[in-house]
């Protein structure tokens, strides 16, 4: 039996997002489909690798689905020059993990992966994914900062009824009721980069998404208009992300939504401005620090998203275990392999640990 080859480090990322090394269907020559949504993804990946390489780690790409054993993969990606796939065999201790272990689908893939070695050791930190990549979790633990929000079903104008009747007794009883629209958001409880977000007039439009999305749960919370925090950055629909690291803040951006849209996602169109740390509102410093009082997030890197009501009130929207790494514009493209860099050194790190 030939053995596995042995890696300082693997990127494993969801398998709804990539393609495995061993997929035949996919004819693709990049782990992200050069004409889908997470393309860009591809040019941070491939900076990543590059990178490591250039301080001595010997690292790889691979997927979920390649999941074969504890630390070990039955296929993964590697990038000189060009994208190559490989079939053989791999094996690592550490793993930089861009998918999360809490929905069904990944959970006993990520059992088979952390299997009873204590040695395996996740770059994310797992009470910040269990906090965050649930945003009922979230809205659970930090309810005190965010927006109402109640769990619904689309199943039948009952469940749907209900879900809005709770909605609503929780804006009644808030603080800052008059922030609240009569629309509503409807979005994926699990979901990222501003997929699966709608934004709801009337109850039509309940039964159309239902018909589209069979496999996704939801969150309902209110509709609100935002500020742009008063920074002199962007006007329009905005949101503001600060990035963090050991308690750290590391850098902070505005995204603003394109015309037409609500949503700021870099994905969905949205642009970037970057606020410097030290001109981050003091509001937004001062929630952070009651966030992170309230909760166990040492040594870990995530994101926290603020929006701001035309009131002048702040709520936290969610937050990210595992920020995405791709740019939009030279600027951003400067940021993200900063942040990079950073990440592959306290990889190196960890690699050195478990030697």
């Amino acid at each position: 039996m030939t053995k596995p080859l042995k890696f300082d480090f693997i990127v494993v990322y969801s398998n709804t997002n990539t393609y495995s090394a061993t997929n035949k269907k996919y004819t693709g020559t990049s782990p992200f489909s050069k004409k889908g949504n997470y393309a860009s993804c591809n040019s941070a990946y491939e900076y990543l690798l590059q990178y490591s390489r250039r301080v001595g780690l010997h690292a790889a790409f691979s997927t979920v689905d390649d999941i074969s054993g504890t630390g070990e993969f039955s296929s993964y990606w590697i990038f000189n020059k060009v994208w190559k796939r490989v079939q053989h065999t791999a094996q690592t201790f550490v793993i930089f993990d861009k998918f999360s272990n809490l929905t069904n689908v990944n959970a006993s893939a990520y059992k088979m992966l952390i299997g009873t070695h204590n040695r395996i050791v996740l770059y994310h930190n797992h009470k910040v994914r269990t906090l965050f990549d649930n945003k009922l979790t979230t809205h659970s633990k930090l309810n005190q900062y965010m927006l109402p929000t109640v769990s619904i079903k689309l199943d039948s104008k009952k469940t749907i009824s209900k879900a809005k009747k709770a909605l609503k007794i929780q804006i009644n009883n808030h603080l800052h009721t008059n922030d609240f629209t009569h629309e509503l958001i409807l979005k994926d409880i699990f979901g990222g980069g501003g997929d699966h977000i709608y934004k709801i007039q009337t109850d039509a439009r309940f039964k159309k998404i239902a018909a589209d999305t069979a496999d996704v749960q939801f969150l309902l919370q209110p509709f609100i208009h935002t500020s742009n925090f008063n920074t002199g950055k962007m006007n329009g629909l905005t949101d503001l992300r600060v990035i963090i690291g050991n308690n750290t803040m590391l850098q902070s951006y505005i995204r603003t939504a394109k015309k037409g849209d609500f949503r700021a996602n870099i994905k969905q169109g949205g642009s970037i401005d970057y606020v410097p740390i030290h001109k981050i509102p003091q509001q937004v410093i001062d929630m952070i620090a009651q966030i992170q009082k309230s909760t166990d997030l040492k040594d870990a890197l995530y994101t926290l998203d603020f929006i701001c009501s035309q009131n002048g009130n702040l709520y936290l929207i969610e937050g990210n275990a595992s920020p995405g790494l791709t740019w939009s514009n030279i600027e951003d493209e400067k940021r993200a392999k900063q942040l990079m860099r950073i990440i592959v050194k306290q990889l190196q790190m960890m690699s050195e640990k478990n030697l």
